[in-house]
């Protein structure tokens, strides 16, 4: 922590290095998740993307050891992004897959949702839409299944995201109220506020008669977001 907070990189990649070996030397995956927590900090800092890609590579080998899914997942999703934010999208999206079959081996439906969202962002990064729309198409039939409102109201909000992007503005639009009526069951304020803004955004592309409604859901999203005194959202809606 205090070479992160001091921005010593390097020594931190080789301090962390160390304490992933510890991890094995008494087989502890809590030891290695600790460490991978920190590692997304030193990702855009380092100097060397091989010592950094090497490092996971062994981080995710050492997790491979352990009977715990959850740590090998977190390994190989980290690897992932860390590969896609240096460009080597094959190799990114490889480790990602994997992710997502741990998730699916282990019966975890959280981890596999955090996977699933985990691919999908890659296959956006990398322009594959309509794979990137498949696989939170999953997330969604997942959460679903678990029957828990938050992770449904992420992946229909990321799903509409892609749908609004591809201008596919009538599952756009269906991905945004099905996230404001969940919302409003589960009265969650700000949860209403946000779907508002993004089916406002669907219908202003939808012709003059739904661009009336538009206004409405803008004007309301504001409304919440003043009560809420939530600045960054008024921000977002104004824009």
């Amino acid at each position: 922590n205090l070479l992160l907070q001091q921005q010593l990189w390097d020594k931190s990649l080789s301090l962390l290095q160390a304490a992933a070996q510890t991890a094995q030397k008494y087989n502890s995956p809590g030891i290695l998740k600790l460490y991978l927590g920190h590692f997304r900090k030193l990702i855009p800092n380092c100097s060397s993307q091989e010592e950094v890609i090497e490092t996971l590579s062994n981080s995710v080998e050492v997790a491979m050891q352990f009977e715990d899914p959850g740590t090998s997942r977190m390994a190989y999703t980290l690897l992932g992004e860390t590969l896609g934010q240096y460009r080597k999208w094959d190799e990114a999206i490889e480790a990602s897959y994997k992710a997502v079959e741990i998730a699916q081996e282990s019966g975890d439906r959280q981890l596999l949702i955090s996977s699933l969202h985990a691919l999908g962002d890659l296959l956006l990064q990398q322009e594959e839409p309509d794979e990137a729309i498949t696989i939170l198409e999953q997330a969604v039939e997942v959460a679903e299944t678990l029957g828990n409102y938050q992770l449904l109201s992420i992946s229909l909000n990321s799903l509409g995201g892609v749908y609004k992007d591809l201008q596919q503005w009538q599952d756009a639009e269906y991905c945004f109220r099905r996230c404001f009526d969940l919302a409003h069951e589960e009265k969650n304020i700000m949860g209403k506020a946000i779907a508002l803004n993004g089916l406002g955004q669907v219908l202003e592309n939808q012709g003059h008669e739904k661009f009336k409604f538009a206004i409405s859901a803008f004007q309301e999203s504001i409304k919440i977001g003043q009560q809420e005194h939530n600045l960054s959202h008024l921000a977002k809606v104004h824009t």
